[in-house]
């Protein structure tokens, strides 16, 4: 499956995270990657995600009641 998103949109997007979260995105011809303490990396994927399901209109608390449910 390939993906048509244009190189700005990208680099907005890698931006985006530079000024949000306390972990750095490498880019390279090579490939991309992620700089940053297993703890950064793992609180800042946490937080990522928190933020998604906010923007769903999801809190912690349903998604608990969610969890318990199924």
């Amino acid at each position: 499956m390939r993906f048509h998103v244009s190189p700005s949109s990208i680099a907005n997007d890698l931006e985006k995270i530079d000024e949000n979260y306390s972990i750095k995105i490498i880019s390279s011809k090579r490939g991309t990657r992620i700089k940053g303490t297993e703890e950064d990396i793992q609180r800042n994927l946490f937080r990522y995600c928190e933020n998604v399901l906010s923007h769903k209109g999801i809190n912690n608390e349903q998604l608990f009641m969610i969890q318990m449910i199924v």
